[in-house]
């Protein structure tokens, strides 16, 4: 007699494809009003939710805490700039929404591994 194994992977399809509106509702947020400073707090308040279901859904879907998400966004942002814009490190950081360059900075490299100057510079030679 002779038993075959059958493995398969899970297809829960609403684990994969159901997004709550609220976890929507706070992406777009953090997503297009990057530049406001935003808290989990005034989020809750703002989506009518409790912040720790928040928060806990939020990771859950979107696979990120909300703070690396805006974090994230204003990086990309700012990658944009330095490519885009002969603007200096201050004035994008403050473009971003992160009005204090030493943390920008730190942020950034903490992101990348390089400087936002680093990057700028990079991505000239590159060009």
């Amino acid at each position: 007699v002779r038993t075959s194994l059958v493995l398969s992977k899970n297809t829960d399809c609403s684990q994969n494809t159901f997004i709550p509106f609220h976890v929507k509702q706070m992406t777009a947020i953090l997503h297009n009003r990057y530049l406001e400073k935003h808290t989990l707090e005034s989020l809750a308040e703002e989506l009518n939710f409790n912040k720790y279901k928040l928060a806990k859904d939020f990771k859950k879907y979107v696979h990120t805490s909300p703070i690396d998400y805006l974090i994230n966004r204003r990086i990309e942002i700012a990658k944009q700039l330095l490519i885009e814009t002969n603007k200096t490190i201050n004035e994008i950081s403050e473009l971003v929404g992160i009005p204090n360059p030493p943390h920008f900075i730190h942020l950034f490299k903490k992101n990348t591994g390089i400087t936002p100057l680093q990057y700028r510079t990079n991505q000239i030679s590159i060009r």
